[in-house]
């Protein structure tokens, strides 16, 4: 056989291997399951609250339990998030932690006066650490999270869950995957949820029915990606491109595209420079 006919019959085995393993998903694929299961707000004793001493930026939020709960735009009545936490997934074993059910948390106070909060999440099995600073950028309608992944097992994959509640309830949104962010809106309440190293197989589905959770217990990996989810409880999911170190932004709006200028402009801004207006303002 020559060498070309060699080189195009690995090139042909190595792209069916690729699309082997490339989760399922069609441009227009809906999620099944709807409306999902009922949405439950978090727990009321909340470790932190936070919010830019700003007239431009009308973000506040929520720390409990290791994990960012509710975000309230634009007024502090209106709750837009019911939860937003990091899975650790081993894909060949397959084993999934939650930082919900499988850390031991701390939080520290970063500054004597400002709203500036810490979270600091070790496995109990003692196999990796996440830390996560949180502030808002005062110019803009976005929370910014600053998160360091610490593993001794390289082969560990980090993932995204997010449980939007917007417009104050968890049961009539709508979620989708726009480019290289997580939209999900409900009436004139929209948010946009992007990370600084960019997301994988991002899908979109119903609490306890078709999130991705379920998958990623069942196989390790995400094996049927939905682009969108219709009027229910939502629940969005993504692994983290180069987790080590990384920013997620989470803007909002009244329209998705507002939602996704919001989040593109702090984090092309940074966390660094955000957390500085942020911590000088108060």
């Amino acid at each position: 056989m020559k060498q070309s006919q060699t080189r195009n019959l690995a090139t042909l085995v190595w792209l069916l291997v690729v699309a082997a393993n490339a989760p399922a998903q069609s441009k227009g694929s809906l999620a099944p399951g709807a409306p999902g299961q009922d949405a439950k707000w978090a727990n009321a004793g909340k470790q932190g609250v936070g919010t830019s001493n700003t007239l431009q930026s009308k973000v506040w939020f929520t720390l409990q339990g290791g994990v960012l709960t509710e975000v309230l735009y634009p007024s502090v009545d209106m709750p837009n998030v019911q939860l937003l936490q990091f899975i650790v997934v081993n894909p060949a074993r397959p084993t999934v932690e939650t930082e919900v059910d499988d850390v031991n948390s701390h939080v520290k106070v970063l500054s004597d006066r400002a709203l500036l909060f810490r979270q600091i999440n070790r496995a109990r099995n003692g196999q990796w650490t996440i830390t996560k600073t949180y502030a808002t950028d005062p110019q803009r309608n976005t929370l910014l999270i600053d998160v360091k992944f610490e593993t001794r097992n390289p082969g560990l994959d980090l993932y995204v869950y997010f449980d939007p509640s917007l417009n104050n309830s968890g049961m009539h949104d709508s979620a989708w995957t726009e480019g290289p962010a997580l939209i999900a809106g409900d009436a004139d309440k929209f948010s946009a949820l992007l990370s600084s190293g960019g997301f994988t197989t991002p899908t979109n589905g119903f609490s306890g029915t078709s999130e991705g959770l379920e998958q990623l217990k069942q196989s390790g990996r995400i094996r049927t990606a939905y682009a969108r989810a219709e009027n229910g409880n939502v629940v969005q999911l993504a692994k983290i491109n180069h987790p080590e170190h990384f920013a997620l932004a989470l803007g909002f709006g009244k329209s998705a595209g507002q939602a996704l200028s919001q989040a593109r402009g702090s984090l092309r801004k940074g966390f660094i420079a955000c957390r500085r207006e942020y911590e000088a303002g108060w």
